[in-house]
């Protein structure tokens, strides 16, 4: 249930990015989470969401004496394309996002009709229900210009040459 809630929330969330040649972003459903940064390790993926085993049994427990945060694990993949990965961490955040703030709805309506009461732990997990634990891998590092070092090496040439097509139409046309 939970894996169709994730696709209904990403395919609602990259709508708005499609064209007439399809999404902008495609997203593909991996089993594990080793398959996922293999794929990320193979520049396949941009980012990853992953889901852990535990997460809907610690999610059973936000509204128990003892609750326990589930998490979810964003990779984004910023030695593949730093605006493109960006992007889909972003996507991957607001998910996250969107989903905190349907649980908490949920679980202050629950608790609600139970007692009215909530206890201190179980307050400190409503603020955010779910964790986000986000992974940058293969970082572009310090001196890359977040990745668009090529495009900033090049600036410097194209910037020279248009101002050498300026000074000969201004020496023609004199």
């Amino acid at each position: 249930m939970l894996e169709q809630v994730l696709t209904g929330m990403i395919k609602q969330q990259t709508s708005s990015t499609a064209s007439a040649d399809g999404p902008a972003i495609e997203w593909v459903h991996v089993n594990t989470e080793k398959e996922a940064m293999s794929g990320l390790d193979e520049q396949k993926y941009y980012a990853a969401l992953v889901v852990p085993a535990d997460f809907s049994q610690n999610q059973g427990t936000l509204l128990t004496e003892k609750p326990v945060q589930p998490q979810l694990r964003i990779y984004v993949n910023q030695g593949m394309s730093s605006s493109a990965s960006t992007m889909a961490g972003q996507v991957l955040n607001q998910i996250v996002d969107t989903m905190n703030v349907k649980i908490r709805a949920d679980l202050l309506a629950a608790a609600g009709k139970q007692s009215g009461k909530v206890t201190v732990q179980q307050a400190s997990v409503l603020a955010a229900p779910i964790a986000k634990d986000v992974k940058n891998v293969h970082e572009t590092g310090t001196h890359t210009a977040n990745g668009n070092a090529p495009v900033s090496l090049f600036q410097p040439i194209w910037m020279g040459s248009i101002l050498a097509g300026l000074c000969s139409i201004s020496s023609s046309a004199s």
